[in-house]
């Protein structure tokens, strides 16, 4: 129980590790304070909009592949 439980912790962290480096990529500067915020509000907004981020987000990866669709 407990090493299924530090393997999960493992995998969450190195998750967010990940997206941070996208995050930072795409904005070609490292976060600052606020960015959080900011980031949150956003991706509040494009779902209000229409469910934009969750539509993209849960795109079938083969279908994005096929279709040669990158985000």
């Amino acid at each position: 129980m407990q090493r299924k439980k530090a393997e999960d912790h493992k995998a969450r962290t190195h998750s967010l590790i990940v997206i941070s480096g996208v995050v930072a990529s795409v904005l070609n500067r490292d976060f600052v304070d606020g960015d959080d915020m900011r980031l949150m509000n956003f991706l509040k907004q494009q779902e209000r909009n229409g469910n934009y981020f969750s539509k993209t987000m849960n795109k079938d990866h083969r279908e994005c592949k096929k279709n040669r669709v990158y985000y």
